[in-house]
This record gives structure tokens, C-alpha cells and sequence, in this order.
């Protein structure tokens, strides 16, 4: 045999010696043999004629150091595996056995050993980094093992303590050995691994064998294969290709295109010395280094060539809405902010409806439950109290933020403003229908603020004024000038003015010792007034009187509304003007054509405006707006404010209940 013809033998066959293939590593060939016959046809058209995977630059095989490096270096390539995840585990990771107050010990032992372990911030590094390759793990360093050699050995039993949980990335998690057995429960699955653990104070790595059941394995987009998933940015991994060219490209163009340079021409009678040229070198120099900002040249017409630059946006958009497509993100989302702030209402709703998703099919019961029924089986945690019943609890995504909640409160606020002007609404709509039908809240809501409700009347029944002591107060009323002595009463209550009371429409009665010019000079109070910033300043703003009325004549549910207004501004640096709170007061009553009526109904005013006049301007205002022929009488039910002001009225026989 000639020296060309020699061949080589094998001193050791790949299995240990006996020149057979074992069944893993025939399932392992087989599936390489497949993945490469697909990849082969990648990119081609025409049968084989046209190969565009070639043309493009795109690889055939990619591996996970191809998808790592893309993780590590390009910024959309991390988001499309952070945000989903970010989102996905924001807030508490609970687990629960029950919705009552009373802790379990299974809840209690899952809340101490996430405080010590942080739980949470290690599962969301495994759901990267099982995102990154094929498949990721979570080491398990449980208390049994005492030596190296130990973490090769089945856990048995339980009373185990987990001292720490590592997790990592197919590339220093290799599967070394498979279950073979058919008649295993586990057959197919991973039976051993080489796990390579670094450590960070020596900087060297050492390899551990690690049985199965010291480790959890996780894996996300599955399709035959229940060990190897799809890595994330597979789908999109071309068009991460294109981004980095549109991008990079984009930036290589405005570099050289913005400032393209200059064109010279020589003059037909110019000869240029070697002393010339070397004079218009050391020029050009200093003119591109910053040193020099004119040029001086003889005989040469220089000329700026022209920038050619162009706007990347729409090819760029275009492998943005191709990737957003492919990984259910929407492109607001995935070029905005993880929160969403940037992005429209719609895309806040598709992506809070995705990532529930995602809890629900991939995070919950494929990387929680595994788990923690591992540390249940292990006596790490205690049993639930029914046998394998507990639940995971999330932050809720679609709870209203602290935004919504302001404009919800806004909307329920005038909506039952309205509601309660209305002299007519309670007779269409309980007040009982209209808080739970109309401003949506529930049953037990209703019946808290009907409790509250309650209560806060039995107080001010309680609290409220003998009619000795209002005399005392309006005593001391007119001693201090706030109000004077009535006169001769002609309007609708139709009798002589008293001490302090408002007559009717008519010419007589008491009258206030300031009108709406006195009334509009008395300065409330506001914590903003103390705020010192520089893009706001806050001050009392020109108070308001506003009359709002129907009359009977043309409608048969005419009424009446004063409203009086003390705002608190903010005057901004931009400009705006905004109101941002203040003090008011309000009366309001209806016409009760039948009896020739004119019912007060409501009569509400600010804590700040009790006491300084502010209640007899709005019912002698009131009254002067009243119909004549209509006689004037009060509610049977009335605010708190409007009970105690009308308390000293009603008893004199001013209004007739």
C-alpha cells in the first residue's frame, strides 16, 4: 500500500469502545442531520440558481454565541428579550393558597426564602437567558450535598434547605446524558448535564456533572421537541442583520456625505510647482483638522461637492413592523419604553393582553410551578394544606394607573354633580341604581358609603347647635358687624325682616353688610399658596359668580343654580394658567309647578367660607331670582351643611318644612 493510499484508524470509538452508536447519540446525529438538510435550503430560489442568503450576508447556522453576541451588542435585539420579561414579572410573585387575611405556612416560607434568595430577580435572569439559546436552567444548591461528586447523585428525600439558586444559559448547561429507557416516565429527557460554573474572585471556571434533579429545566416556543426550544431572535435574526445596515449605514453615510469635501480645477495658464503643491497639502491638512478655516490657492478653482445623504425611516420602519410582527411586541412598545408610556391606548391593551398571556402559558406553568413543586417535593417549602392547591399571584397589568384613576374619579365626580342638581333624577333613578348602574361601583362599595353616610349624620345630629347657642352666635354676629339688623320684609317669605336674616325679593329685609363686592374680598387658604418653585407660581385667583336658572315658563323642570367660586391658580413658565383647587359654595332649587312652589333643595359651602357670610348671600341671591307668585320652602332632605345652615330658619318659621 502506497503512502497516498494509507488510511486513518481510530484508536477509540466516539462511544467508549465497541464501535456502536448509543440511542442518545443516535437521536442527537439525527436531529443535526435534519437541522442541517433544512438549513441547506435556506434562501434559495429558482431550484439553486439564485442563493439569496449568500447575496444578503445572512448565515445558514446559527449557534447560540451567534444569538449572545446580538443579545450583548444590539440594542433591539435586548429589547425584544427584555421587555417582554421585564413586563412579565414586574411587581410581587405571590404564592397563595387562599384570598383570606390569614397567612399559610406555605405562604410564609415562600415570602422568607424570596427575601433571602431573591427569587424573583433570578427567575427573570432564567427566562432571559432561556430566551438567548434552545433551552436555560436553574441550578438548585441544596443542602445535601457535601463534595463535588454529590451534585451527580439523585436527590432523595425530603428536609432539604436550598442554599442558592444559579441560573444559566444553554452554554454552560450541556446535556451529557439522556434517559433511554422507554418504559421511564422521563423517557427522552435530560439525565445528566455538565454544568460549567465561573468563579468571579479567581476568574476560572470549573465543571460540575449534575444530576437531573438538581436542576430545573426551562424552555420557551416549543414546537416537537420538549429539551429544545426556538431561541428568540431566530425568526428575526435576518432582519436584525438589516437593521445593523440601515443603522450602521445611516451614520457611515452622514459621515462621509454631510461634508463630502472639494473638487479642484486647474487653470488652463496655471503650472503647478512642487513648492505650490506641497503649500496646498499642508493647507488641505490644517483645513481638515480644524486648524485653518480658509483656503489660499492659486490658479486652482475649488469647488464643495455636493451632500448626499438620505432618510433611513422607512426602510428602518419597515424591519421594525416585520420584527414587531414576528414577536407579538408592538412597535411603539418595542422602540418607546417597557412601560408603554410612548405608545398609543390600543398598543398598551395589546401588550397588556400579550404578556398575560405569556404568564399564563409559559411564565406560570412552565418556570413557577416547576419550581416550586420541586422545593415542595424536596421539603424546601411545606405542603399546601390541600394537596397541590395554591395559586400564583401577579400585579394585576390592566389595573388602572394613577392617571386613569384621576379621570375616573373626575367623570364619577361630575357625574353625580349633575345627578344631584337634578330635582327630578331621584324620582327616575335611586340613588342606589345610579352609584352602582351609572358610576359602576360595586355592591360593597355602595353599602360603605351608605354606612359613612350614616354615620357622619348621626355625628353632625349630634354635634348640632341648641337653638341657645345659634342665638349666641348670631349675637355675636351682629356685635362683630357681620351682619345687620332686617328690616321690613316684602318678598316671598312674606314677613318682617329678623336679626340677620335675608328678606325675600323685595325691597325689605336684612341685608348683608357687604354685597358681592365685600363677599368677592374674602381670601382662602391653600397649601399651594406655600409651594416655591420655579416652572409654577400659585395665587388666589378672581372669584366667581355664576347663575344658571330655567324658567317655568318654558319648562317643566325649571330650577335654579348659584354657584360661587375662590380658585387657587398656577401660573406656569410655558404660559398656561391652570386651576388647581380653591373653595366654593352652591345652592340650588326647583320649581314645583303643581303647588306653585319653589323647593331649596341643596345648599353646600366649604369648610373656609363657613361663618363669613357666604350661606345668607347665596339664599337672599337666590331668593331675589325666584318667580313671583311662588311661595319659598325647603327640601326634606339636604346636605349636611345645608341642615345645619337652615336649622335657625326653620325654627323661627322663616321656611316652612
Amino acid at each position: 500500500m502506497g503512502e497516498s493510499e494509507k488510511t486513518v484508524k481510530r484508536t477509540r470509538s466516539p462511544d467508549g469502545g465497541n464501535g456502536q452508536m448509543t440511542p442518545q447519540q443516535l437521536q442527537t446525529f439525527s436531529e443535526v442531520v435534519n437541522r442541517a438538510v433544512l438549513a441547506a435550503k435556506l434562501g434559495y430560489q429558482y431550484g439553486t440558481d439564485r442563493d439569496l442568503y449568500q447575496a444578503l450576508g445572512y448565515p445558514v447556522d446559527l449557534t447560540y454565541a451567534d444569538f449572545y453576541v446580538k443579545y450583548s451588542r444590539l440594542d433591539i435585539a435586548r429589547a425584544i428579550i427584555d421587555r417582554p420579561v421585564k413586563v412579565t414579572w414586574r411587581g410581587p410573585l405571590e404564592i397563595v393558597e387562599s384570598d383570606d387575611d390569614k397567612e399559610t405556612s406555605l405562604e410564609k416560607e415562600w415570602k422568607a426564602l424570596d427575601d433571602r434568595l431573591g427569587i424573583k430577580s433570578r427567575l427573570m435572569r432564567l427566562d432571559k437567558l432561556t430566551g438567548i439559546g434552545n433551552y436555560g436552567v436553574l441550578l438548585l444548591g441544596l443542602s445535601d450535598v457535601r463534595k463535588r461528586e454529590d451534585y451527580a447523585t439523585p436527590v432523595v428525600g425530603a428536609g432539604k434547605k436550598l442554599l442558592y439558586v444559579k441560573p444559566l444559559g444553554q452554554n454552560h448547561a450541556k446535556i451529557t446524558k439522556w434517559e433511554s429507557h422507554t418504559a421511564n416516565e422521563r423517557y427522552g429527557m435530560p439525565l445528566e448535564y455538565e454544568i460549567t460554573i465561573t468563579d468571579a474572585t479567581s476568574n476560572t471556571s470549573s465543571v460540575l456533572a449534575v444530576h437531573w434533579s438538581r436542576v430545573i429545566h426551562i424552555v420557551d416556543e416549543m414546537l416537537e421537541s420538549e429539551v429544545d426550544g426556538t431561541p428568540r431572535l431566530q425568526a428575526v435574526y435576518n432582519r436584525l442583520m438589516d437593521l445593523e445596515k440601515l443603522v450602521g449605514g445611516d451614520a457611515e453615510m452622514f459621515w462621509r456625505g454631510a461634508r463630502p469635501g472639494f473638487q479642484g480645477k486647474l487653470d488652463q495658464d496655471f503650472t503647478m510647482t512642487a513648492d505650490t503643491k506641497a503649500d496646498l497639502i499642508n493647507q488641505i491638512d490644517e483645513y481638515e483638522h480644524n486648524l485653518r478655516r480658509i483656503l489660499v490657492s492659486e490658479g486652482l478653482d475649488l469647488h464643495s461637492l455636493a451632500s448626499q445623504i438620505a432618510d433611513p425611516k422607512n426602510h428602518v420602519d419597515i424591519q421594525m413592523q416585520m420584527i414587531s410582527a414576528v414577536t407579538g411586541i408592538p412597535k411603539r412598545i418595542l422602540t418607546g419604553s417597557e412601560r408603554g408610556e410612548l405608545s398609543s391606548t390600543q398598543d398598551q391593551e395589546e401588550w397588556n393582553s400579550f404578556v398575560q398571556s405569556r404568564r399564563e402559558e409559559y411564565a406560570e406553568p412552565r418556570v413557577v410551578r416547576p419550581f416550586v413543586d420541586r422545593l415542595i417535593k424536596y421539603g424546601v417549602l411545606p405542603k399546601p394544606v390541600v394537596e397541590g392547591e395554591y395559586y400564583v399571584k401577579w400585579q394585576d397589568l390592566f389595573a388602572p394607573s394613577e392617571k386613569d384613576k384621576v379621570e375616573i374619579g373626575k367623570g364619577r365626580a361630575e357625574a353625580l354633580a349633575k345627578y344631584a342638581a337634578s330635582p327630578m333624577a331621584e324620582g327616575i333613578v335611586p340613588p342606589d341604581a345610579f352609584l352602582e348602574k351609572f358610576l359602576g361601583l360595586t355592591e360593597e362599595e355602595v353599602e360603605l358609603i351608605q354606612e359613612q353616610l350614616e354615620s357622619h349624620m348621626k355625628e353632625e345630629e349630634k354635634n348640632r347647635p341648641t337653638p341657645e347657642e345659634e342665638a349666641a352666635l348670631l349675637k355675636e354676629q351682629q356685635e362683630q358687624g357681620m351682619i345687620t339688623q332686617g328690616g321690613k320684609g316684602s318678598g316671598n317669605f312674606g314677613h318682617e325682616g329678623r336679626p340677620g336674616e335675608v328678606g325675600g325679593s323685595g325691597g325689605g329685609g336684612g341685608e348683608l353688610q357687604g354685597d358681592w363686592t365685600e363677599i368677592k374680598k374674602i381670601q382662602i387658604e391653600s397649601d399651594y399658596l406655600d409651594v416655591v418653585s420655579e416652572n409654577v407660581e400659585f395665587e388666589r385667583g378672581e372669584p366667581t359668580l355664576k347663575i344658571d336658572k330655567e324658567d317655568p315658563a318654558n319648562t317643566s323642570n325649571a330650577y335654579i343654580n348659584i354657584d360661587i367660586n375662590y380658585p387657587i391658580v398656577g401660573k406656569f413658565a410655558d404660559g398656561k394658567v391652570l386651576e388647581v383647587g380653591g373653595a366654593s359654595a352652591h345652592i340650588h332649587g326647583a320649581y314645583r309647578e303643581r303647588n306653585k312652589v319653589f323647593e331649596i333643595t341643596l345648599i353646600r359651602v366649604d369648610d373656609q367660607l363657613k361663618r363669613k357670610g357666604i350661606g345668607s348671600f347665596l339664599v337672599k341671591k337666590l331668593t331675589s331670582e325666584v318667580k313671583s307668585g311662588y311661595s319659598i320652602k325647603t327640601s326634606e332632605v339636604f346636605s349636611s351643611e345645608g341642615r345645619a345652615f337652615f336649622t335657625k330658619l326653620i325654627s323661627e318659621g322663616v321656611i316652612k318644612k
